[in-house]
């Protein structure tokens, strides 16, 4: 019975490879000040050339209240297909105002941003939400889902990245052997630090 189930778990392995299939999810702890406000979830999982990445984020701010995020990211022989980011926080008629969506179409990408329509006419390979599970060596911008347009990241120290927000701020990315264990954002109040607890 145990040779058994052992065929059956290798077999199993081995076709989960052999048909490119996996999921990755890591789990951070979101501080301000040294107080924890929130969490970020990271969930990959791809089948084949399709590779799916979804971030959920809940935050609770003092001056803002519950601001919770969701961005998706579709992409096909590594190609992003489709993004969407949306945030609601506790005004109602803020919902509407902070949802950007990212199609391919044709060759290009049609973007709307805050109600706004533009158009992006390069191949998008590596997004935001590519961060969390690959360290990006040799990569100069990557696509924010947020943004909805192309950001600038630099290499730091070993390890540590920059990533260059339209606003001029910089947040930092923190790896160990590869895997992302902290994320300092700075914006308007103040440092916020994602750290890695399960992965």
């Amino acid at each position: 019975m145990r040779f058994l189930f052992r065929v059956f778990v290798n077999v199993s392995i081995l076709l989960t490879f052999a048909l490119g299939t996996f999921a990755q999810l890591y789990k951070y702890q979101v501080t301000s000040n040294n107080k924890v406000i929130g969490s970020v979830e990271a969930h990959q999982k791809g089948n084949g050339s399709l590779r799916h990445i979804i971030i959920k984020s809940r935050l609770q701010l003092k001056l803002i209240g519950n601001v919770n995020t969701d961005i998706e990211a579709e992409f096909k022989n590594n190609h992003l297909l489709s993004a969407s980011s949306t945030r609601l926080t506790n005004k109602e008629e803020e919902k509407n105002k902070n949802k950007t969506t990212t199609q391919l179409v044709d060759k290009n990408y049609q973007i709307v941003h805050d109600g706004k329509k533009s158009e992006l006419k390069q191949a998008i390979q590596f997004v935001v939400g590519d961060l969390y599970f690959t360290e990006p060596k040799d990569i100069k911008s990557v696509y924010s889902e947020t943004q909805g347009q192309m950001l600038d990241i630099r290499a730091l120290n070993d390890g540590q990245y920059e990533l260059i927000m339209p606003d001029g701020k910089k947040n930092v990315y923190t790896y160990a052997k590869g895997k992302l264990i902290e994320v300092e954002v700075n914006h308007v109040l103040g440092k916020v630090y994602f750290k890695l607890i399960d992965s």
